[in-house]
């Protein structure tokens, strides 16, 4: 950082002690023309030494408004006290080392940093700010100083100031942006601030004036407000906006930043419609006046960042907004002010109602079909990302529509819209715009579209290109009433549409329009796209499909159209699930102990491959759920089931031959010796037959385990789970089971640098199975998971399970594989945990991901040890290896080899692997990163090793509100767990990468971490 001109710390730290007797050490601030100084020392303050031309009365006004606020409001709206010199004083004249004199004042440091550099910069953190400022307006309301009566460039009010200046800005297109908000400025934002009542305000809240520190909770919340130096007498509005404007820098949420800011003002001070319906155009424009100053005295010092330190991130924004609808901004804002969205919205429907439109398709039959397009619709395409025109080619999209339409609902929100245009970015859990607030009626191309009312040609013309709209006419109506609303026609044949021409009048009834041809109307199958909505948002911006995150304004502003067709509004609204209600059912049918995940429990209702999807079709990215082995609804494994299911499920007692080919395919994956297959349920199901097996091999009853393991939820299978059994509410360990060390090389005694770890962590084996024999018991078994997952996402080191194996056998056990969580391919081209080890198990236990998802459970065994089991009870599983279930495990084998899954497991996870290492030189918190193919753990670590539990739970869900999905584990659940579906594309980890880059640098993270 550059320092101003006389910020010598040594001299000045003489100074402090002289005039005020602290003896403290100095750090320079940020300052635009004045020195400022951090004073360390048990009583934090901020040392302030004006320009030599400073006035007193500026510093005389700063000390009387800290004063009054501290008095009228405490700690509502935290502010520094001033803090007297050793006379008295509050300001005191101070020698600068050039000679110069400089009026000097200190007042305290209040805890945490400006909002300017921390991360997140989330939308609650700006309801605190607006809760603030409320508080602040109020404290302010009565105060008086001859100060405040001044002029400033940042008075808002005086903005015009900047119109010579703007040839300063050397990329037109920006010029251009500034010029017309200026424009708008001086049409509307002026006047209206010129109207409006006069107060003491700040006039310079912005993102560096603003504190924030971490609260218990791990969220940043709002901490103090700082220098009045721009203090004026103005409205109470412009302190709204200048906030505002920096409100909504730097955030992946800009309205939604904003619309809190306003919320949390409105709660302490409400806002007319008419401050809220200017107040976008005056955040813009002290963004312009920003830009723009910033421009000016770039030439006068380019090296100062203070002045530039807004401009980059201000710049983004402008760019960002410069296609969005400030009308849909206002509706936006009023409904955060709490006053109605949209009147016009609100009172629409039912003033169409009232008119009696003439039908826009003329008189629709009573048979009508409604399209189910929602998330879990029944007429969605089966992939959401790569919708098709072929999807739509049911038989009630045909030409039999003529005779029965087909209605699209209102609100609904669907996963068909996939073109670029509808996304925010270039990877699926970006989002996307998908939310309808149009009617549909899907008709043969060529059929009339007739005006309803009386109107005016707003917009005519071609939205040419992939799911567009193919030809569109806006037009302009007036009830007799006299309400005045729009309505878009969409997907008409374009040439009909561009035959009407801007402000020409079309009559009730007329035709003026035709239905266009899938090839012209954005490839969609024919039909109308209906709209309607208020009058002033620009005709030629209309979105048919919002983002799920603006719905409420989206609804506000296009309300539903359905009256201008001669339809009931509730017969063509689509459902919306109650979130609360789902959330209560729920709570009233389950345990307490059945948990969800996240602080803000997630509904899934459909998945594809990597990708998850909410109630209203927000996607997730799967980084977590091992279970969907090659994918969430992997077609060919859906064909397969629902062909099998068509044909007949039943049990293993039949003979079919998709029981024997299964088995058949699957254990020639395995070593030669394993060939005899065992159909269950479930992966506790095959752990608890195994464990059978063993005893009735062995003759032995005792059980050796790994540490932190977990093998299941029936009795036999949680007595050998350390993690349940040694966990809340557990019930001990039982005398038959012994645990191990699970072979951790950066939390175990044996590291990752000791060639030998393998070794000795499994000489510990050896002396707890010569225990076993000491005590004359008899050894059944050695169960573990070759790669403990439970345990914290484990890589053992090289030779140990083949140790621990032999060291078993030489005492008479059998040792099982665990490898539910590693089995078929998760490890990459290597297929199964224990082939990693160099090891030959006697029995593999499979679970959920060998069926992907369908509950089916496999033990292999040799035929030897299945010989004796069997004794002469016969065993059977109802559902263990039924029709179905087989179908499923092939299919998951099918797409395993024609995919080629075991490939790019294995190179999309080394190159996610080297991107966590990568991550974790730049942020030590991420103390060891290990894993093989997708199977990945980072081990997040305190400064001085302990394990960071919190942080881990702060990354997982700050990840979840990125819309990525991992999860935590190991014994002190600090191991970020990274599983996903197999298909994981090189994509799907750079987007994961890049959002967990951007989370290891926020602000709570480090509190967290112990590093604040």
């Amino acid at each position: 950082m550059n320092k101003p001109p006389g910020s010598d710390n040594n001299y000045w730290q003489s100074q402090l002690r002289d005039a005020w007797g602290i003896d403290a050490d100095l750090a320079p601030l940020p300052g635009e023309l004045d020195l400022n100084f951090a004073v360390g020392g048990p009583r934090p303050a901020v040392l302030k030494v004006m320009r030599p031309d400073c006035a007193p009365e500026l510093i005389d006004l700063q000390v009387a408004l800290h004063a009054h606020v501290s008095e009228a409001a405490g700690a509502r709206v935290p502010v520094p006290s001033v803090i007297p010199a050793c006379d008295g004083t509050m300001r005191v004249m101070l020698q600068g080392p050039d000679g110069q004199s400089r009026l000097a004042w200190m007042v305290e440091r209040l805890p945490g940093q400006v909002i300017g550099t921390v991360r997140p910069r989330e939308p609650r953190l700006f309801h605190d700010v607006g809760v603030a400022m409320a508080g602040l307006a109020g404290a302010l309301s009565d105060f008086d100083h001859p100060g405040l009566e001044r002029e400033l460039k940042w008075d808002l009010r005086r903005s015009g100031w900047i119109a010579p200046h703007l040839g300063l800005i050397d990329v037109p297109e920006r010029r251009r942006q500034i010029e017309t908000i200026l424009e708008q400025f001086e049409k509307r934002g002026g006047p209206l601030l010129n109207g409006l009542p006069v107060q003491a305000i700040h006039n310079d809240l912005n993102d560096y004036n603003l504190l924030a520190r971490v609260d218990d909770g791990g969220d940043l919340r709002l901490s103090g407000l700082i220098d009045f130096g721009d203090a004026i007498r103005a409205p109470v509005l412009c302190d709204v906006a200048i906030a505002g404007a920096y409100a909504v820098l730097d955030t992946d949420r800009p309205l939604d930043a904003l619309a809190q800011l306003v919320a949390g003002f409105a709660a302490g001070r409400p806002l007319s419609e008419e401050e809220v319906d200017g107040l976008w155009d005056l955040v813009l424009t002290r963004l312009a006046v920003s830009v723009t100053n910033a421009a000016i005295e770039k030439q006068a010092d380019p090296d100062n960042p203070y002045i530039t330190i807004s401009e980059k991130p201000a710049w983004a924004l402008l760019d960002l907004v410069r296609g969005v609808d400030a009308a849909l901004v206002r509706v936006h804002l009023r409904a955060a002010a709490g006053h109605v969205p949209s009147k016009v919205g609100a009172e629409l429907a039912d003033a169409v109602a009232a008119a009696g439109p003439y039908p826009v398709l003329g008189p629709l039959p009573d048979n009508m079909r409604t399209a189910d397009l929602c998330v879990t619709g029944t007429d969605a395409p089966d992939d959401p990302e790569a919708c098709e025109l072929s999807d739509f080619d049911s038989s009630f999209f045909d030409a039999a529509t003529a005779t029965r339409p087909v209605i699209g609902r209102y609100g609904e929100a669907r996963l068909i819209y996939t073109e670029p245009q509808f996304r925010a970015g270039p990877h699926p859990a970006s989002g996307r715009r998908n939310v309808h607030v149009g009617v549909d009626v899907f008709l043969p191309a060529g059929t009339a579209v007739n005006a309803p009312f009386d109107g005016e040609v707003l917009h005519s013309g071609e939205d040419s290109g992939r799911q567009g709209y193919g030809g569109v006419v806006v037009l302009r109506h007036r009830l007799p009433d006299g309400t005045v609303f729009a309505a878009l026609y969409g997907h008409l044949a374009p040439a009909s549409a561009q035959a009407l021409s801007i402000g020409q009048m079309v009559r009730r009834g007329d035709t003026f329009a035709i239905l266009g041809r899938a090839d012209e109307n954005g490839d969609w199958p024919a039909h109308l796209h209906l709209q309607m909505g208020c009058p002033d948002v620009a005709a030629s911006t209309w979105p048919g499909v919002f983002d799920p995150d603006m719905e409420l304004a989206a609804r506000a502003v296009f309300p539903n159209p359905a009256g201008l067709l001669g339809l009931d509004p509730a017969s063509v609204e689509a459902p919306v699930l109650d979130r609360e209600a789902e959330l209560r059912r729920r709570k009233r049918y389950t345990a307490s102990n059945l948990k969800l995940s996240y602080r803000a429990p997630l509904p899934v209702l459909r998945g594809r491959r990597t990708i998850l999807y909410d109630d209203r079709g927000r996607p997730y990215l799967d980084a977590y759920n091992n279970v969907p082995h090659v994918g969430h609804a992997h077609p060919h494994v859906v064909e397969q089931v629902s062909r099998q299911m068509r044909l007949v499920n039943t049990n293993s007692r039949y003979l079919q031959p998709i029981h024997g080919a299964y088995m058949q395919a699957l254990s020639a994956r395995l070593p030669d010796e394993l060939d005899v297959v065992f159909l269950v349920n479930s992966g506790s199901e095959a752990n608890d037959l195994a464990l059978r097996l063993a005893r009735a091999a062995t003759g032995g009853s005792d059980i050796v385990v790994s540490q932190s393991g977990y093998h299941g939820i029936t009795q036999a299978t949680l007595d050998i789970s350390e993690y349940k059994f040694a966990g809340p509410g557990g019930a001990g360990q039982p005398d038959h089971v012994h645990t191990v060390m699970v072979p951790d090389t950066f939390r175990g005694p044996y590291g990752a640098d000791d060639p030998e770890a393998g070794r000795r962590y499994a000489a510990d084996a050896a002396r707890v199975v010569a225990q076993i024999v000491e005590s004359s018991e008899k050894i059944a078994c050695f169960i573990s998971e070759p790669f403990p997952s439970v345990g914290g996402q484990i890589v053992p080191p090289p030779g140990y399970l083949r140790a621990v194996y032999d060291h078993v056998r030489a005492a008479g056990g059998l040792c099982i594989a665990d490898e539910v969580q590693t089995g078929l391919h998760r490890l990459g081209r290597t297929a199964w945990g224990f082939e990693a080890q160099g090891a030959r198990p006697d029995i593999v236990v499979l679970g959920k991901p060998v069926a992907n998802g369908h509950p089916m459970g496999v033990v292999i065994t040799t035929r030897v040890i299945a010989d004796t089991f069997a004794t002469g009870m016969e065993f059977f599983s109802t559902f263990g290896g039924s029709s179905v279930s087989c179908a499923a495990g092939l299919a998951v084998l099918d797409v395993l080899e024609s995919e080629g899954l075991a490939e790019q497991v294995e190179t999309v996870g080394a190159h996610l692997l080297d991107g966590l290492k990568a991550l974790a030189v730049e942020h030590p918190v991420m103390a060891d990163v290990r894993g093989m193919g997708l199977f990945l753990g980072v081990d997040l670590a305190q400064p001085d090793g302990s394990p960071a539990t919190e942080a881990a739970a702060y990354i997982v869900n700050r990840l979840r509100a990125h819309r990525i999905l991992i999860g935590s584990d190991g014994p002190a659940d600090n191991v970020l767990k990274i599983r996903p579906p197999l298909p994981f594309s090189r994509c799907d980890a750079e987007y994961l990468l890049s959002v967990l880059s951007e989370i290891l640098q926020e602000t709570p993270l480090d509190d967290l971490n112990g590093r604040c």
